[in-house]
This record gives C-alpha cells, structure tokens and sequence, in this order.
C-alpha cells in the first residue's frame, strides 16, 4: 500500500511551555506525528485527551550548543479521533509543535524505522545534513528543522526524491521565539538520499532525517492445490468435482449459489479448450469445491486456469485478488472402473443381490498370448436396485482398454457363471 499524505494540524502561534493541538478527522491505522521544539533539553510530558495509543518518542535532536531541543513522537490512531486534543508540558521558554498524518504506512512495529535517523546541529549559515538511506521503495522521506528564534523555513530538497513539500511549518512568537518546519516526499527506490538541503536565514538549527515505510502490498493469493476423487464423479449426469485449496481464504462477493459459473475460472482436460466451472461449496474459506460438466477419467490430465481481466475471487482479509494462473495442476485421484448392468441368462435385471466376480486381461482375445485370461481383480459385489455394479479395476489395461468379465451368481449354489468383454472406464 502507498503511503499518503493526509493532512496537518498546529499547534498556537505563542506557546511558551506548553502546546495544545486539536486533531482532525483520522482512520484507525493512520500514522500521527507529534514533532515539537523547545528551549530546553527535557521530553516534557505529552498528554491530551486523545483516546488512542501512547505517543512513542521516536527521536530527540540537540542544537544550538545542545541547549535546545526538537522532538519526534507518533501514534497509530485506533479510529476517528476528530476533536481529540494533544497536548505538551513542560516545556521550556518558546515552544512550536506540528502535527502531521499518514496514510499507509506500516501498520504494526515502528512506521517511522525504513531508515536509520540522521540528525546534526548545524551552525549558523549550515542548512545541510548528512543523507539517510531507506529499505524499502516507495518509503517517504521527512526532513525536520527547528530553530529558535522563529525562522521560516523553505525549498527543502536532496538528490533523491528531489524537491521535498513542506507539509507543516509553525512559528511560534512565545518567549524567545522556536519554529518547526516537516517537508517530505515519497522515495520510489530504495537507497540514499543524497545530503539534505533547505534554505532560511542564517541561524544555529537543527535537523534530523527518517522515513515513513509503507505497509508492504498484500500477496494474492494463489491455488496451493487441486484434487478429482470417486466420491466427487457422477457418472449420469456426468460431472466430476475438483477440490481445490488456496493459500487463504478467499470469497466472491456476493456470495455464490451452488451451480453458478465462477467468473474467471476455468479448467482443461487433455490439453482441450477452457471450460467453465461451477461452484459448489467452500466461499469465503480456503477449501473450494468446484463442478466440471463432464465426465472425467483416470487416465485424464486437468489443470485449472484463473484469469484477473474476468474473475472476481478475492482474498477474505484484504480483497487481493486470487493471482494469475495458467496450467496449475489438478491431482487426479480417480480409480480405474468395471461398470455395467447386471442381467441373468433369462435377461432379468439382477437387481440387489449379491455375487462374486472376477477380472481378467482381454490381451488381444487369443489363449497364446501370455496373459490372457491372467485375472487382476476379483471379489464380491451387491448390484443396485438397478442392477449396475460398479469395481475398481486394478489391473494394468489402461481406460479404454478390453478386459473379460467374469459373474458367478447367485453367492450360493445353484449358481450360474458369465462371461463377456467389456471397456475399462
């Protein structure tokens, strides 16, 4: 995510030992910089009625022979803190304190730690100091100057990103006079900035250097894995459903009906034409289970395709959406079958009763092939109300493929035996 300026607020234009800023409109999340400057050394105490997280101190710079000091401080607003005050204590003599707000930024651990912070005093007709270098692109830049007595601040700059805006500038005509001015930009490229310059009149200053680093952007999310089981293939209908999984949860919003086509998702067998799948359970979690209006089989190789330009699968916690994919590979769990309709030799349906039967290789039909008649599969079976039965086949003839079939029935004597040829499915 970008981080972006928001807006500033200031403190009064003659505080003395103290300030108090009123608080804009904010967003839980949004980064609030408290910076101040002052005609001493102490921290002073920050307060207010401000409801969200303490203040951290994040940087204390020295100047004008360490006799004055500036302040960094920032808190992550918990939500819409319009109204809410900030207030500083303790201070000594003049006082000037800026607010500015973020948007963006890191949104847990320190917002403000892309760079090392860098801050010199500088004497008077010195407006440079020493660059910083950021971690992370797209982190901004902030340079921060403080004076006393109140002096106006401008064209503040470095190499890289170039010419910084001022953000927010307060001086304060309290006691002695103080001043703070923030100027930032944003960094597309990691690395140094260059020195930092600005312009004011001459004068005994402070400034200090750091960058605001951005919250990284959300990973899409992607398809970890796919699977086809027996349990999921209709042999009537036909269809077969794949379970994918992806690596978080993901949605369509608004929520799918089961047997609604899913925008952007498609499947190919053996190499074929994308195809259209409908969904069938699993939104908003990470275990989808998708229909294919086809009959898939063992020997079949599928893979899943997602397309951004027409999907609409995002992720459930921050909306990425589900990453562009070609070929992902479905793993095909499926069993070779024997499947046919039992009749008796008066041909009577054979329907709910229990027989034994054996599979056997075909090997071209002719007994001097080495394994003709050679049996791979063999058990007990109960036929449907319908009389289909329907085993696994376990042998080496490929789908397609002729094996013999061989029903003994009833499981009792008497019994009658058949043999046929049929296809493995």
């Amino acid at each position: 995510m970008a981080v972006t300026f928001i807006v500033n607020a200031l403190g009064g234009t003659a505080t003395t030992t103290s300030f108090s800023i009123t608080l804009p409109t904010t967003q839980a999340g949004d980064i609030i910089i408290l910076e101040f400057v002052h005609r001493g050394t102490a921290d002073g105490t920050v307060g207010g009625t401000y409801t969200g997280p303490a203040f951290v101190k994040k940087h204390s710079q020295l100047f004008a022979t360490s006799a004055f000091s500036g302040k960094t401080y920032y808190s992550r607003a918990s939500g819409n803190h319009s109204g809410q005050t900030v207030t500083g204590s303790g201070l000594t003599n003049s006082c000037a304190a800026i607010i500015t707000i973020y948007r963006g930024a890191l949104a847990a651990g320190d917002p403000l730690a892309d760079a090392t912070v860098v801050g010199e005093e500088n004497a008077s007709g010195d407006e440079t100091q020493a660059q910083i270098t950021t971690a992370t692109n797209g982190s901004w830049v902030v340079l921060v100057v403080v004076n006393s007595p109140d002096l106006a601040v401008s064209t503040q700059a470095c190499t890289s990103p170039g010419t910084l805006t001022e953000r927010a500038e307060l001086l304060s005509t309290g006691g002695t006079d103080s001043s703070i001015a923030h100027a930032s930009a944003e960094k597309a490229s990691a690395g140094g900035t260059g020195a930092l310059t600005w312009a004011q009149t001459n004068a005994a200053s402070g400034s200090w250097a750091y960058a605001i680093k951005p919250e990284p952007v959300a990973a899409n999310p992607t398809i970890s894995s796919a699977s086809m089981a027996d349990a999921d293939r209709d042999w009537d209908a036909p269809f077969q459903d794949i379970a994918i999984t992806f690596s978080e949860a993901v949605d369509i919003t608004p929520a799918p009906a089961v047997g609604d086509t899913i925008a952007g998702l498609t499947a190919q067998v053996n190499g074929g034409a994308n195809a259209a799948l409908t969904y069938r359970s699993g939104n908003a979690t990470a275990s989808w289970k998708v229909r294919r209006a086809e009959l898939i089989q063992q020997n079949d190789t599928v893979v899943l395709d997602y397309s951004q330009a027409s999907g609409i699968i995002l992720a459930v916690d921050d909306n990425a959406e589900l990453s562009e994919t070609v070929d992902a590979a479905v793993t095909n769990n499926l069993t070779k079958r024997a499947r046919f309709t039992l009749r008796d030799s008066l041909d009577a349906l054979v329907a709910s009763e229990t027989v034994k039967y054996g599979l056997f290789q075909y090997d071209s039909g002719l007994p001097a092939n080495a394994n003709w008649m050679t049996r791979d599969t063999k058990g007990t079976v109960t036929t449907t109300a319908a009389g289909l039965v329907d085993v696994q086949y376990t042998g080496a003839v490929a789908v397609g493929g002729t094996i013999y079939v061989a029903v003994i029935r009833p499981n009792t004597t008497p019994t009658e035996s058949m043999v046929w040829t049929d296809t493995v499915q």
